[in-house]
């Protein structure tokens, strides 16, 4: 592909290999919570994917636990594992040291708290790369890849005048949606967590690769 002089990237399934982290942790959450879960539990909490959803499910199992305090906890264990287990998915230095060399410049955009993302990004060895990290926490209104506002902050922080200079890589369809509906050159990056979605990414997005591909 024909690198745009600057470029947006998430984090979490894009850049680093977390996703299976993310998807289990409310399970681990209700086991530590339980003092155990059997399989059919974990399936269940496995495969429910929004925390509202996860606050019923665990309400039916005698857990009385806000949204908020779900993801509060969640978060609380991504950071062990953003410590201890995390690693940049294959090709990801090779790939973000091509666009440096060619002077790129580079952010990221993710829905990740700071405070993780920090642990992440010095962990991995990623951090050098990028000249800033956004999350929802810099918005005035909270919100993420969902709306514009966090996409217009991360363009002027790179300098960018116009979204179409702009590359944009991320494994989620929701936020490549909004990217591609702002005019960005949309990338997406292959993650098994995303293949029930690969064929309505495939007709949206610009390029569909992944960062180990040459």
């Amino acid at each position: 592909m024909t690198h745009k002089p600057y470029a947006l990237f998430d984090l979490d399934g894009t850049l680093v290999d977390s996703m299976t982290y993310w998807r289990h942790a409310p399970a681990v959450l209700a086991e530590r919570l339980l003092g155990g879960l059997d399989s059919e539990r974990r399936r269940k909490s496995i495969d429910t994917v929004y925390y509202g959803d996860q606050a019923r499910l665990f309400a039916s199992w005698g857990l009385t636990l806000s949204k908020r305090e779900i993801i509060t906890a969640c978060e609380d264990i991504m950071a062990e594992h953003y410590r201890r287990d995390v690693s940049p998915k294959a090709g990801t230095l090779a790939y973000l040291n091509r666009l440096r060399a060619q002077g790129v410049r580079m952010g990221i955009v993710t829905l990740t708290r700071h405070r993780e993302a920090d642990i992440c990004l010095e962990k991995t060895g990623l951090a050098p790369y990028f000249s800033f990290v956004l999350t929802p926490e810099d918005t005035e209104d909270g919100s993420g890849k969902e709306a514009p506002g966090i996409f217009a902050l991360a363009l002027g922080k790179l300098g960018c005048r116009d979204a179409r200079d702009c590359a944009f890589y991320d494994d989620s369809l929701y936020a490549l949606k909004t990217a591609s509906a702002l005019g960005f050159y949309t990338c997406a990056v292959k993650d098994a967590w995303a293949e029930r979605e690969r064929e309505e990414i495939l007709s949206l997005c610009d390029a569909y690769l992944s960062l180990d591909e040459k």
